[in-house]
């Protein structure tokens, strides 16, 4: 690897890297290979990682955009921070991404404190369709079709808990009848974990998710609202591990997720600091768990960027994640090759 020098964000020569402040993504747009997006306070930039900084761009001023000017004017302003969430990112395509605003001047309500809003790389615009919520995060699914907002950590106003947008109305500023994330509801609240995405058996994109209520991890199919529980939590061994799910971007991938779990070195459970294919069944069909490899990764010493985050590639073939090696070593990224047309051979 050849070291190129920092990224600077903007023109300002901030050479600090903070993928939360600045909400780094690669670019998925066909001959952007090297390309990097980012924000810096109102403007989005891209930078071609191969060249440096002399390739730093304006892509577009959130300033000059009427949707966004009223609330700009109110004194919203686009947060610096992971507001997007680590798990957001551009659908297949490359041409939506969602964005917030907040303003911490107003009352501390979702429908005062923030707004969702989604910009579109083709048209270089945002999309009328504006969601007055503060969320904990928000997603466009890889398909480009779904603006979905995850609410924060417990909710107990159902208008505010997780729900899909469908962009084809947002571009038409219809923001009514979202489609609502069934999840169980305790002592009046919700409350989802983390999230990723995947395709089922027909090759319909379905959302994972962890279920705090009643500790299931399940998929929910917002096109025909099926919902299947597929394991349980003790079903990787025990109480004592945490798990961050991948996002499936080939939908040639049928029916399998990825999910990269850690847990304390106390803990005993077998499923920790493993990289897990499972299969998208309900536990009735008893799926299958494919352990793909150890993250040999120390969570205990590396705290919260050791937890393998892990990553696959567009096309499905290599996983990525941070690794510690059982807290030995630095941060470093570890990578596993899976075999060519595994889904085909997993799924005959």
């Amino acid at each position: 690897c050849q070291f190129l020098g920092p990224v600077y964000f903007g023109t300002t020569g901030i050479t600090l890297v903070d993928s939360d402040a600045h909400e780094v993504r690669w670019s998925k747009r066909a001959g952007e290979e090297n390309i990097i997006y980012y924000h810096d306070s109102r403007k989005l930039y891209k930078q071609d990682l191969s060249v440096g900084r002399s390739s730093v761009q304006l892509v577009f001023n959130f300033s000059d955009s009427q949707v966004l000017k009223p609330y700009f004017d109110q004194g919203y302003f686009i947060r610096s921070g992971a507001f997007s969430g680590a798990e957001s990112d551009f659908d297949n395509s490359g041409r939506y991404f969602a964005m917030g605003m907040y303003n911490y001047s107003g009352t501390r309500s979702p429908a005062t404190i923030g707004f969702t809003f989604v910009y579109d790389m083709v048209t270089n615009s945002v999309l009328p369709g504006v969601i007055m919520q503060y969320p904990n995060a928000m997603d466009i699914t890889p398909d480009g079709k779904w603006l979905f907002i995850l609410s924060a950590f417990s909710c107990s106003n159902d208008e505010y808990c997780e729900r899909f947008y469908d962009i084809e109305k947002l571009t038409q500023g219809d923001t009514t009848n979202p489609v609502i994330l069934p999840s169980a509801k305790v002592g009046g609240a919700r409350s989802i974990g983390h999230s990723g995405w995947g395709y089922d058996e027909n090759g319909d994109l379905v959302l994972i998710y962890q279920d705090n209520k009643d500790d299931y991890w399940k998929s929910y199919n917002p096109k025909t609202n099926e919902t299947r529980k597929i394991f349980y939590y003790q079903d990787l061994g025990g109480w004592n591990w945490n798990q961050h799910i991948a996002r499936m971007h080939n939908p040639a991938i049928k029916g399998w997720f990825l999910i990269g779990t850690n847990g304390p070195s106390s803990a005993g459970d077998w499923g920790k600091d493993q990289i897990l294919m499972i299969e998208i069944k309900n536990r009735t069909q008893n799926p299958r768990v494919w352990r793909i490899a150890n993250t040999h990764n120390s969570h205990s010493a590396g705290g919260y960027w050791a937890e393998a985050f892990a990553s696959i590639d567009l096309a499905g073939n290599n996983i990525y994640w941070g690794g510690n090696w059982n807290g030995t070593d630095n941060l470093e990224v570890y990578r596993v090759e899976l075999p060519q047309n595994w889904y085909g051979v997993l799924n005959p």
